[in-house]
Parts: C-alpha cells; structure tokens; sequence
C-alpha cells in the first residue's frame, strides 16, 4: 500500500506501510459541554484491545483526512455529537502491537493527536462500539480511566491547568 500523507495542524504525518512498517494516526477528543465536564464513553464487552473500559470519543483517520477532521467525524459516529475543534492539546508517536483478534497481529508507528472539543448539546446516543457513556469532571475522569495513554493526557492537561 502507498504512503498516503494526513495533513494536521503541526506537520504531515504518514498512513500506510513503507518498509514493512505500517503507519497509523489516531485522533481521539476531550470533548467538553463548557460546563468543565469531560465526556467518556464505555468500550464494549467485545471490544478485542480494551474491553469495557472508559474512552475518549475517536477513532483511526481515514486515507486523506485531516486529524482534526477525523476527530469531529469520530464524535459523531460514536456519540451521535455535534462538534467543534478548539485545538490540539497532546501528540505522541510509539511503536506498538495492534491486535485485531487473537490471530491478527501487526506492528504499526501510531501517532495519537488529542484534541479537545466543545459541544453544546448532552444528548448523547452511544454507537454499537460503546456500552455507556457518562459526562465526568476532569479529577473523575483521572479515577475512573484506566488507559495509561489517556491517563497521560488527563494528567497533562490537569498539571499545565489548561482549559476545557
């Protein structure tokens, strides 16, 4: 597969495979009501990476979209949510493992972009990915999130007091 290049905000990232090596990005939100609280959504008892813990709103960009759009798109699929990008907030870039099920395995450079996101409206209708859904305070969130790369991001935005 060609390298297809995802424009963002801060520099050209890639999606594909080159040299064995395939590439992902992965926009997620803090998606805030103005209100200072944060929404988290609960991954189903299927999901094969994280199973029923809580979660951001988001998901992998497609071929060609911008994070940011990815990011609003994933809100809407996931939360039934409309949204706005106020901005990038944390980025990080690892190797990992992806396991898709217990037989498919890959290994991938993943970029995850956070973004936090504003909507007005608390209406929210979980997609078949999520079981529940809970609007939280910023300190909740930090108790009830189990993902380290999530709690990462919590923790960053909590000790530089940035605004949700």
């Amino acid at each position: 597969m060609p390298l297809a290049h995802i424009k963002s905000s801060q520099s050209v990232l890639r999606a594909g495979t080159q040299n064995d090596m395939q590439y992902d990005c992965i926009a997620k939100a803090i998606l805030t009501d103005g209100d200072g609280n944060i929404l988290l959504l609960k991954r189903s008892t299927s999901d094969v990476r994280r199973p029923n813990q809580w979660d951001f709103p988001g998901g992998h960009v497609d071929d060609g979209e911008q994070p940011a759009e990815a990011v609003i798109r994933e809100i809407k699929e996931e939360s039934g949510l409309e949204a706005t990008m106020k901005r990038l907030v944390f980025a990080k870039t690892e190797v990992v493992i992806w396991e898709e099920d217990a037989l498919h395995k890959h290994k991938t450079n993943a970029t995850w972009q956070y973004f936090i996101c504003f909507t007005k409206d608390k209406n929210v209708v979980v997609s078949h990915e999520h079981s529940e859904y809970r609007w939280v305070s910023l300190s909740e969130a930090l108790e009830i999130v189990e993902y380290h790369r999530h709690l990462e991001v919590l923790r960053h935005v909590r000790d530089n007091q940035l605004e949700i």
